[in-house]
């Protein structure tokens, strides 16, 4: 199951990966749906890519977070909304799943799990502070 959002990516001025570079290009087959996969750059003749939103805002991952497991709580969740997972997701492969309590499950990549930067979801120019680093795969 494999998302990729082509007009999105296209408006963002990046390119959209077809599902027959993923194998090729170290990208996952399994994406979640809550996830799409961009074309980043090209460093050496190589294809970096990197995960976000649909509309193209990445995804991010935070250095104290301890494996399968968030640290981000109260305060931290004011700048850094966690990526949740739909009603129905299910773990697969690298990608797994946290239970936040109250049913909120939250998206956990290579046992790291994974946030939206509210103020960049909104549009607004942010400078990512030491101690997150963005999601690649």
């Amino acid at each position: 199951m494999n998302y990729i959002a082509l007009g999105a990516a296209l408006a963002a001025g990046t390119t959209a990966v077809s599902s027959s570079a993923f194998a090729q290009d170290g990208v996952p087959q399994f994406i979640p749906a809550e996830v799409s996969v961009f074309e980043d750059k090209v460093v050496n003749g190589k294809k970096v890519y990197k995960f976000a939103t649909s509309d193209g805002h990445p995804f991010y991952t935070r250095d104290k977070d301890e494996p399968n497991k968030s640290t981000c709580t109260d305060e931290c969740k004011e700048d850094w909304s966690p990526v949740r997972a739909r009603a129905n997701a299910k773990p697969e492969a690298e990608w797994t799943l946290f239970d936040r309590g109250n049913g909120y499950m939250q998206w956990v990549y290579k046992g790291k799990p994974i946030y939206q930067n509210v103020a960049q979801a909104l549009g607004q120019d942010v400078k990512i502070p030491a101690g997150w680093a963005e999601l690649k795969p």
